[in-house]
């Protein structure tokens, strides 16, 4: 008994945590050790129970999940993440570029999946393994497809090929915000970081903010300052608690 894994569920819809709980109450390897119904709930109760896994289905209320992975990562690093989601949600790729390339997660599970093998995932995630649901793979395969059209660095990327603001934007789209909030925390309004992405757009030929962002990093026209990111996120959940 002693030897049972712990999971804190991070879910806000009534409807959503009954298919959750369905699916992993009873089992004989872990139990649900407790359950999470916003982003400051999760700091708090991971901090409290040290749980073994984390499953998160939260909407966003103003801390969006790349955040909410990396701010449980830092302050309770033992604790596997698996994080649910809806392809065919507007911000998956946003979500996506974050999560599988700089969160760390361990599994993500689109929810229109039969949630019933969400047990075996989260097994498989015990185990030492990662999990990644075939319909977000496919995407994944097709993106990087589409960037192995490059075969080489093209010559017309340079230093200058962003301007400041389009520089400034794109480090955000790989952290995952929003429009809103990468407008406040420029202090620009919506609509001018709307016509930056368009120019960004056009500058780099890619549709998708996940594909502008891979394009980036992978050209090097972008680089992450990961300890500034933590101070960001320290200070929104300050906000929050």
């Amino acid at each position: 008994m002693n030897n049972r894994k712990s999971i804190l569920i991070a879910v806000r819809n009534e409807m959503e945590k009954e298919r959750i709980l369905s699916a992993l109450t009873g089992k004989d390897t872990f139990y649900i050790a407790g359950i999470a119904k916003d982003e400051a709930d999760v700091i708090i109760k991971s901090e409290k129970l040290k749980p073994d896994a984390l499953i998160i289905d939260l909407f966003s209320s103003g801390i969006s999940k790349p955040d909410l992975v990396r701010f449980v990562g830092r302050r309770s690093p033992s604790t596997l993440i698996i994080v649910l989601g809806n392809p065919e949600e507007d911000d998956l790729e946003d979500e996506l570029t974050a999560l599988l390339f700089y969160a760390g997660i361990s599994g993500f599970v689109c929810k229109n999946e039969d949630l019933d093998i969400l047990a075996l995932i989260t097994e498989l995630v015990f185990s030492g393994r990662k999990y990644i649901s075939a319909s977000v793979v496919t995407r994944l395969f097709k993106m990087y497809s589409f960037i192995s059209q490059f075969p080489e660095r093209p010559a017309e990327l340079n230093s200058d090929f962003f301007s400041p603001a389009e520089y400034s934007i794109v480090t955000y789209l790989a952290k995952g915000l929003s429009d809103e909030e990468i407008a406040e925390d420029l202090h620009l309004s919506e609509g001018t970081i709307k016509n930056c992405l368009t120019n960004i757009r056009r500058k780099t030929n890619m549709k998708t903010r996940l594909e502008i962002v891979m394009f980036s990093l992978i050209f090097g026209l972008v680089r992450l300052d990961k300890a500034s990111w933590n101070d960001k996120i320290d200070g929104l959940f300050q906000k929050k608690l």
